[in-house]
C-alpha cells in the first residue's frame, strides 16, 4: 500500500466510491481501512473490524 495505494481496490460502497475511497482489507488482523488519496495526502476515514457494520458509521 505504501508504494502504490492505487493497487488497493475501490470501495464497494456506492457513496464512498463516488468520493474516491478505497478499502484495504487486512485479512490477518480482520480489519478494513477506508481511505482516499489526493495528490500527496492520504485521508483515512477509519479503521474498522470486519465484524463491524462500518457503513453505518461512515
Amino acid at each position: 500500500m505504501q508504494g502504490n495505494p492505487f493497487q488497493i481496490p475501490e470501495s464497494t460502497d456506492v457513496n464512498l466510491l463516488r468520493m474516491g475511497y478505497r478499502e484495504a482489507v487486512l485479512t490477518e488482523m480482520d480489519y478494513v481501512i477506508i481511505f482516499r488519496v489526493s495528490e500527496s495526502s492520504v485521508y483515512v476515514v477509519g479503521i474498522f473490524h470486519q465484524l463491524e457494520n462500518y457503513r453505518k458509521k461512515v
